[in-house]
Protein backbone atom coordinates (compact mmCIF):
# COMPACT_ATOMS: atom_id res chain seq x y z
CA UNK A 1 0.00 0.00 0.00
CA UNK A 2 2.72 1.98 0.89
CA UNK A 3 4.45 1.85 -2.29
CA UNK A 4 1.47 2.32 -4.34
CA UNK A 5 0.71 5.81 -2.82
CA UNK A 6 4.69 6.31 -3.83
CA UNK A 7 4.20 5.48 -7.22
CA UNK A 8 0.81 7.86 -7.28
CA UNK A 9 2.51 10.47 -6.15
CA UNK A 10 5.25 10.33 -7.59
CA UNK A 11 3.59 9.51 -10.88
CA UNK A 12 1.30 12.64 -10.06
CA UNK A 13 4.37 14.70 -10.05
CA UNK A 14 5.20 13.73 -13.33
CA UNK A 15 1.89 14.68 -14.76
CA UNK A 16 2.13 17.88 -12.69
CA UNK A 17 5.36 18.38 -14.47
CA UNK A 18 4.50 17.99 -17.46
CA UNK A 19 1.21 19.81 -17.15
CA UNK A 20 3.47 22.89 -15.93
CA UNK A 21 6.12 22.69 -18.60
CA UNK A 22 4.15 23.53 -21.57
CA UNK A 23 6.15 23.43 -25.27
CA UNK A 24 5.56 26.90 -26.44
CA UNK A 25 4.14 27.70 -29.66
CA UNK A 26 6.18 29.93 -33.13
CA UNK A 27 3.81 32.33 -32.04
CA UNK A 28 4.80 33.14 -28.44
CA UNK A 29 8.46 32.25 -29.57
CA UNK A 30 8.55 35.18 -32.04
CA UNK A 31 5.97 37.24 -30.65
CA UNK A 32 7.80 41.11 -31.14
CA UNK A 33 6.82 44.84 -30.69
CA UNK A 34 7.63 48.15 -32.40
CA UNK A 35 10.66 48.61 -30.49
CA UNK A 36 11.64 45.81 -29.62
CA UNK A 37 15.56 45.33 -29.95
CA UNK A 38 17.80 42.27 -29.74
CA UNK A 39 21.83 41.96 -30.21
CA UNK A 40 23.96 39.03 -31.25
CA UNK A 41 27.31 38.08 -31.18
CA UNK A 42 28.74 34.87 -33.45
CA UNK A 43 31.95 33.58 -33.60
CA UNK A 44 34.34 30.55 -34.05
CA UNK A 45 36.78 29.66 -31.27
CA UNK A 46 40.18 30.50 -32.32
CA UNK A 47 39.44 32.95 -34.96
CA UNK A 48 40.17 36.83 -34.71
CA UNK A 49 36.61 37.68 -36.32
CA UNK A 50 33.26 38.55 -34.23
CA UNK A 51 30.29 39.24 -36.22
CA UNK A 52 27.83 41.45 -34.34
CA UNK A 53 24.53 41.61 -35.10
CA UNK A 54 22.15 44.82 -33.52
CA UNK A 55 18.52 45.13 -34.72
CA UNK A 56 15.70 46.61 -33.75
CA UNK A 57 11.97 46.04 -34.34
CA UNK A 58 10.87 48.73 -36.48
CA UNK A 59 6.99 47.41 -38.03
CA UNK A 60 4.76 44.32 -37.23
CA UNK A 61 1.43 43.18 -39.08
CA UNK A 62 -0.50 39.64 -39.86
CA UNK A 63 -1.52 37.87 -42.69
CA UNK A 64 -4.96 37.86 -43.31
CA UNK A 65 -5.08 34.45 -42.18
CA UNK A 66 -3.46 35.32 -39.02
CA UNK A 67 -0.73 32.52 -39.46
CA UNK A 68 1.82 34.58 -40.85
CA UNK A 69 3.73 37.89 -38.71
CA UNK A 70 5.64 40.09 -40.66
CA UNK A 71 8.68 42.47 -39.22
CA UNK A 72 9.90 45.48 -40.42
CA UNK A 73 14.00 44.88 -38.50
CA UNK A 74 16.82 48.40 -38.56
CA UNK A 75 19.74 46.49 -38.49
CA UNK A 76 23.06 47.98 -37.34
CA UNK A 77 25.76 45.90 -37.67
CA UNK A 78 29.80 45.61 -37.48
CA UNK A 79 32.41 42.90 -38.28
CA UNK A 80 35.37 43.28 -35.79
CA UNK A 81 38.60 41.61 -36.62
CA UNK A 82 42.24 41.94 -34.82
CA UNK A 83 45.04 43.15 -36.63
CA UNK A 84 48.50 43.15 -36.09
CA UNK A 85 47.95 45.75 -33.09
CA UNK A 86 44.51 46.78 -32.75
CA UNK A 87 40.88 45.82 -33.90
CA UNK A 88 39.37 47.17 -37.11
CA UNK A 89 35.68 47.63 -36.99
CA UNK A 90 33.59 47.30 -40.42
CA UNK A 91 29.99 48.36 -40.26
CA UNK A 92 26.94 48.13 -42.08
CA UNK A 93 23.55 48.98 -41.72
CA UNK A 94 20.31 48.38 -43.88
CA UNK A 95 16.52 48.19 -43.38
CA UNK A 96 14.46 44.44 -44.43
CA UNK A 97 11.17 43.07 -43.84
CA UNK A 98 11.15 39.26 -42.61
CA UNK A 99 8.48 36.85 -41.77
CA UNK A 100 7.57 33.49 -39.53
CA UNK A 101 4.92 31.09 -40.72
CA UNK A 102 2.96 28.59 -39.01
CA UNK A 103 2.45 30.69 -35.73
CA UNK A 104 0.35 27.96 -34.19
CA UNK A 105 2.59 24.99 -34.65
CA UNK A 106 4.98 24.08 -31.79
CA UNK A 107 8.10 25.41 -31.78
CA UNK A 108 9.64 21.86 -31.41
CA UNK A 109 8.17 21.29 -34.91
CA UNK A 110 11.21 23.40 -36.31
CA UNK A 111 13.19 19.79 -35.73
CA UNK A 112 10.63 17.78 -36.95
CA UNK A 113 12.66 16.08 -40.03
CA UNK A 114 15.70 15.19 -37.95
CA UNK A 115 16.25 11.49 -37.70
CA UNK A 116 16.32 9.73 -34.04
CA UNK A 117 17.86 6.43 -33.99
CA UNK A 118 21.04 5.02 -32.45
CA UNK A 119 23.11 6.83 -34.28
CA UNK A 120 21.03 10.03 -34.05
CA UNK A 121 19.96 11.01 -30.79
CA UNK A 122 18.00 14.55 -29.75
CA UNK A 123 17.21 15.90 -26.29
CA UNK A 124 14.65 18.54 -25.42
CA UNK A 125 14.22 20.52 -22.11
CA UNK A 126 11.80 23.47 -21.17
CA UNK A 127 13.02 25.88 -18.32
CA UNK A 128 13.74 29.46 -17.48
CA UNK A 129 16.73 30.44 -18.52
CA UNK A 130 18.50 32.60 -16.11
CA UNK A 131 20.82 34.00 -18.29
CA UNK A 132 17.77 35.61 -20.36
CA UNK A 133 16.70 36.88 -16.98
CA UNK A 134 14.67 34.06 -16.34
CA UNK A 135 12.85 33.61 -19.66
CA UNK A 136 10.63 30.46 -20.47
CA UNK A 137 13.17 28.68 -22.99
CA UNK A 138 13.05 25.61 -25.18
CA UNK A 139 16.22 23.72 -25.79
CA UNK A 140 16.89 21.23 -28.28
CA UNK A 141 20.43 19.40 -28.31
CA UNK A 142 21.23 17.00 -31.52
CA UNK A 143 23.29 14.95 -32.43
CA UNK A 144 24.31 13.34 -35.72
CA UNK A 145 26.05 10.29 -37.10
CA UNK A 146 27.05 10.08 -33.33
CA UNK A 147 28.48 6.17 -34.24
CA UNK A 148 31.09 7.31 -36.81
CA UNK A 149 31.58 11.29 -37.47
CA UNK A 150 29.47 13.01 -34.79
CA UNK A 151 28.37 16.31 -35.04
CA UNK A 152 26.59 18.03 -32.41
CA UNK A 153 24.25 21.15 -32.00
CA UNK A 154 22.13 23.04 -29.31
CA UNK A 155 19.87 25.69 -30.24
CA UNK A 156 17.69 27.61 -27.45
CA UNK A 157 14.43 29.70 -28.14
CA UNK A 158 12.87 31.99 -25.87
CA UNK A 159 9.53 32.71 -25.58
CA UNK A 160 8.99 36.47 -26.70
CA UNK A 161 12.64 36.72 -28.13
CA UNK A 162 12.77 34.19 -30.36
CA UNK A 163 16.33 32.39 -30.60
CA UNK A 164 18.40 32.74 -28.14
CA UNK A 165 21.69 30.37 -28.55
CA UNK A 166 23.03 28.37 -31.59
CA UNK A 167 25.83 26.03 -31.25
CA UNK A 168 27.78 23.67 -33.97
CA UNK A 169 30.42 21.28 -33.21
CA UNK A 170 31.43 19.14 -35.89
CA UNK A 171 34.97 17.84 -34.10
CA UNK A 172 36.05 15.69 -37.08
CA UNK A 173 36.26 18.57 -39.36
CA UNK A 174 37.77 21.18 -36.75
CA UNK A 175 34.71 23.26 -37.11
CA UNK A 176 32.97 25.45 -34.07
CA UNK A 177 30.48 28.46 -34.42
CA UNK A 178 28.36 29.90 -31.47
CA UNK A 179 25.71 32.47 -32.18
CA UNK A 180 24.11 33.67 -29.07
CA UNK A 181 21.98 36.57 -28.03
CA UNK A 182 23.42 38.45 -25.69
CA UNK A 183 21.14 41.73 -25.26
CA UNK A 184 17.31 42.41 -25.80
CA UNK A 185 14.87 45.07 -24.85
CA UNK A 186 11.28 44.73 -24.33
CA UNK A 187 9.04 47.29 -23.41
CA UNK A 188 10.10 48.21 -19.82
CA UNK A 189 12.30 44.85 -19.52
CA UNK A 190 15.85 45.07 -20.14
CA UNK A 191 18.09 42.27 -20.46
CA UNK A 192 22.44 42.04 -20.56
CA UNK A 193 24.74 44.91 -21.58
CA UNK A 194 24.43 46.52 -24.42
CA UNK A 195 26.98 47.10 -26.99
CA UNK A 196 27.00 50.32 -27.99
CA UNK A 197 29.90 50.51 -30.33
CA UNK A 198 29.24 53.37 -33.41
CA UNK A 199 30.68 54.37 -36.69
CA UNK A 200 31.84 57.04 -34.81
CA UNK A 201 34.26 55.42 -31.88
CA UNK A 202 37.52 54.49 -32.45
CA UNK A 203 39.12 51.33 -31.05
CA UNK A 204 38.86 49.84 -27.16
CA UNK A 205 41.12 52.29 -25.59
CA UNK A 206 38.12 55.19 -24.70
CA UNK A 207 36.61 55.20 -21.26
CA UNK A 208 33.35 54.55 -22.55
CA UNK A 209 30.18 54.76 -20.53
CA UNK A 210 26.43 54.54 -21.10
CA UNK A 211 24.52 57.42 -21.86
CA UNK A 212 21.27 58.22 -20.31
CA UNK A 213 18.57 59.47 -22.75
CA UNK A 214 15.38 60.27 -22.94
CA UNK A 215 12.18 59.23 -23.76
CA UNK A 216 13.61 57.03 -25.91
CA UNK A 217 11.84 56.52 -28.36
CA UNK A 218 11.75 60.11 -29.08
CA UNK A 219 9.17 62.81 -31.05
CA UNK A 220 10.73 66.09 -31.44
CA UNK A 221 12.61 67.06 -28.03
CA UNK A 222 15.38 64.05 -26.44
CA UNK A 223 17.31 64.75 -23.15
CA UNK A 224 20.83 63.42 -23.04
CA UNK A 225 22.10 62.59 -19.56
CA UNK A 226 20.38 62.58 -15.98
CA UNK A 227 20.67 65.79 -13.80
CA UNK A 228 22.41 69.09 -14.92
CA UNK A 229 25.22 68.69 -17.13
CA UNK A 230 27.69 71.73 -17.46
CA UNK A 231 29.85 72.72 -20.63
CA UNK A 232 29.56 68.92 -21.81
CA UNK A 233 29.79 68.55 -25.84
CA UNK A 234 27.52 66.13 -27.07
CA UNK A 235 27.41 64.35 -30.96
CA UNK A 236 25.08 62.72 -32.57
CA UNK A 237 25.61 60.68 -35.64
CA UNK A 238 23.02 58.97 -38.06
CA UNK A 239 23.42 55.00 -38.81
CA UNK A 240 25.67 56.14 -41.83
CA UNK A 241 28.24 57.47 -39.38
CA UNK A 242 27.46 61.65 -40.17
CA UNK A 243 27.20 64.00 -37.53
CA UNK A 244 23.65 65.16 -37.63
CA UNK A 245 24.03 67.76 -34.37
CA UNK A 246 26.80 69.31 -32.09
CA UNK A 247 26.61 69.99 -28.82
CA UNK A 248 29.46 72.77 -27.52
CA UNK A 249 28.37 73.26 -24.20
CA UNK A 250 25.39 70.86 -23.53
CA UNK A 251 23.50 71.68 -19.61
CA UNK A 252 20.92 69.19 -19.44
CA UNK A 253 18.27 71.30 -21.36
CA UNK A 254 15.56 69.17 -23.87
CA UNK A 255 17.04 69.48 -27.35
CA UNK A 256 15.27 69.97 -30.51
CA UNK A 257 15.53 67.15 -32.91
CA UNK A 258 12.16 67.89 -35.16
CA UNK A 259 14.83 68.27 -38.15
CA UNK A 260 15.52 64.72 -37.77
CA UNK A 261 14.30 62.28 -39.39
CA UNK A 262 12.62 58.94 -38.25
CA UNK A 263 15.62 56.53 -37.40
CA UNK A 264 18.41 55.13 -35.19
CA UNK A 265 20.99 57.81 -33.94
CA UNK A 266 24.26 57.29 -31.99
CA UNK A 267 25.40 59.36 -29.47
CA UNK A 268 28.30 60.70 -27.92
CA UNK A 269 29.00 62.73 -25.01
CA UNK A 270 32.44 64.21 -23.45
CA UNK A 271 31.85 64.53 -20.02
CA UNK A 272 35.02 65.37 -17.32
CA UNK A 273 37.07 63.83 -19.65
CA UNK A 274 34.97 60.24 -19.84
CA UNK A 275 33.12 59.02 -22.85
CA UNK A 276 29.84 58.05 -23.02
CA UNK A 277 28.06 56.33 -25.39
CA UNK A 278 24.23 55.82 -26.47
CA UNK A 279 21.63 55.34 -29.24
CA UNK A 280 17.81 56.47 -29.40
CA UNK A 281 15.22 55.99 -31.71
CA UNK A 282 13.27 58.95 -33.16
CA UNK A 283 9.70 57.25 -34.57
CA UNK A 284 6.86 59.69 -34.93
Amino acid sequence: MQKSLLFMFLLAGVVFNSFCQTMPTVREIYNFDVNDEFQYREYRPGLPTTYVTRYVITDKYYSASNDTVFYGRYFDNYISTYGYDQPEYYFNSYSDTTYVAKLDSLISTTFSNQYNDSCNTSYDTLYNASNFCGVYSYRHAYCSNCCFEPMFSTTIFGVGIGRTYHYVNYPSHWFEEIKTLFYFKKGDMECGEPDLLAVSVKGHDLNVRTAHIYPNPADNFVYFGKGTLKQNKVSVYNSLGKMVLFLNEYNGEPVNISSLGNGLYFVQMEIENEIHTGKFIINR
